[in-house]
């Protein structure tokens, strides 16, 4: 018997492996916290000049983590 309450699956889920897209969501926002942080400290420190690897890296993030929440988290989301 199905509970209403409880749906035995989730009709708009385009992944059938959830946890690849949480690894590959945890990768792309570490990269991006990590670029964060780095762009901080050069910000804060006039001695150490990050932003040649910084700004490239943080314009990917960018790009790279809009893509996967339009492409992949918003296709995995309940309506």
């Amino acid at each position: 018997m199905t509970n209403p309450q409880f749906p035995d699956h989730t009709p708009n889920v385009a992944i059938e492996n959830p946890k690849v897209r949480k690894v590959i969501r945890t990768i792309i926002d570490v990269i991006g916290a990590t670029a964060f942080v780095a762009m901080a400290v050069d910000f804060a420190a006039p001695d150490i000049d990050l932003a040649w690897i910084t700004v490239p890296v943080l314009a990917g993030y960018g790009a790279a983590r809009s893509v996967f929440g339009f492409v992949v988290d918003n296709r995995n989301t309940p309506s």
